[in-house]
């Protein structure tokens, strides 16, 4: 889905060598940034793996009480700046509904994998975690 929306590369941690694709790509730097939408150790680590020294790491999705191990040395020794969003901004929201309205996205369902009634929630999620949607949709 990313390629086909114009990004040059991507992968599925797990399943892809994301780090090693991030490393391809950029010539042997790393990305500049690395935004984790599910954060866990696992992901902590790759997105360490995959960042360039004095890049960016920003934790976007958590869960409350979530506690986890982080390779400071690392992040400490490559000089990787870690940041936190939990919410949009009133400028990205605007970044986003134009990215949503460029001539690009004019089929936007496109990005809508999966479409479940309100009493499948709990399968919806399953599917996203599973890492088989690329959205899914809760249709009441």
């Amino acid at each position: 889905l990313a390629r086909e929306w114009g990004a040059a590369g991507g992968g599925v941690p797990g399943r892809d060598g994301v780090a090693a694709t991030c490393m391809s790509l950029s010539e042997g730097r790393g990305c500049d940034a690395v935004i984790l939408t599910a954060v866990t150790e696992a992901t902590l680590k790759l997105a360490v793996e995959s960042v360039r020294d004095g890049g960016t790491i920003v934790l976007f999705g958590g869960k409350p009480g979530g506690a986890y191990a982080m390779p400071l040395w690392d992040i400490w020794l490559r000089e990787i700046n870690v940041i936190s969003s939990y919410s949009a901004t009133p400028g990205g929201l605007k970044r986003a509904l134009e990215f949503l309205s460029a001539p690009a996205c004019e089929d936007i369902e496109t990005l809508i994998s999966h479409r479940l009634p309100l009493a499948e929630a709990q399968n919806a999620f399953e599917i996203v975690h599973r890492g088989a949607a690329s959205k899914a949709v809760i249709v009441p």
